[in-house]
């Protein structure tokens, strides 16, 4: 009831707002930033209204923040992609190609976790993406592999467009060269699927505007895990 007291006397003096302190109610840090994270994926067309289905009661079973330093499979990725770059390896060619089913995508982040999903599907692919990444990316971004998300976990969702972003140079040349060596039905699929999957500049540039509204939640909740 203090809490509330204080709320409703700041709210007064600054905002000119006053509300009945007794029907008052401050919601949990986590559960909040969860459901305004959920309703911007809901905008976007990646997650479930939060009005009627509150992802919160199912990504509660999993840790609170999402940190890729101690994703095992991204961590995984990375030493290999160490390795891979250390080997002065004389091969090196980005050939490869792309059979997966077509996705019916909504949205932009949606778009970006369909590619995300296609490259990470198997070793093979894998292994041309880190070879793009160490041709194609910046010095600081070299050691860096793409991270797959959980759609019920919006921070994964934000740390999957992160490091999308980090990665674009890669990733745009894995949609260039999604019809190459194909032949036949095989490359005209695939070259249908790289005109859905392309990503222009001003897909990236909303892609990085929306990262920047998710990350001051994703920091709030790292801040909120340490302290907890």
């Amino acid at each position: 009831m203090h809490m509330n007291t204080a709320i409703t006397r700041k709210l007064a003096a600054i905002e000119g707002v006053h509300m009945h302190r007794p029907n008052m109610q401050i919601g949990c840090t986590a559960h909040v930033l969860n459901l305004v994270a959920q309703a911007l994926g809901h905008g976007l067309g990646n997650a479930p209204d939060p009005d009627e289905e509150d992802l919160y009661k199912i990504t509660h079973q999993f840790p609170l923040a999402y940190n890729p330093e101690t994703d095992p499979e991204v961590m995984q990725d990375m030493s290999e992609m160490l390795t891979e770059q250390s080997k002065a390896s004389e091969d090196d060619s980005d050939a490869w190609s792309s059979d997966s089913s077509e996705s019916d995508d909504s949205g932009l982040s949606d778009k970006l976790h369909t590619i995300i999903v296609d490259i990470l599907a198997s070793e093979v692919r894998r292994k041309c993406i880190r070879r793009m990444i160490h041709k194609l990316c910046t010095p600081a971004n070299r050691h860096l592999v793409p991270i797959q998300s959980m759609p019920i976990r919006w921070n994964t969702t934000y740390a999957e467009i992160d490091r999308g972003i980090k990665l674009k140079p890669a990733i745009n040349r894995w949609i260039d060269q999604l019809d190459q060596h194909l032949t036949g039905k095989k490359r005209k699929a695939a070259m249908l699927k790289k005109k859905k999957w392309h990503l222009s500049p001003g897909d990236w540039d909303f892609l990085e505007h929306f990262a920047a509204v998710l990350v001051a939640s994703a920091h709030t909740i790292m801040t909120h895990a340490g302290r907890s």
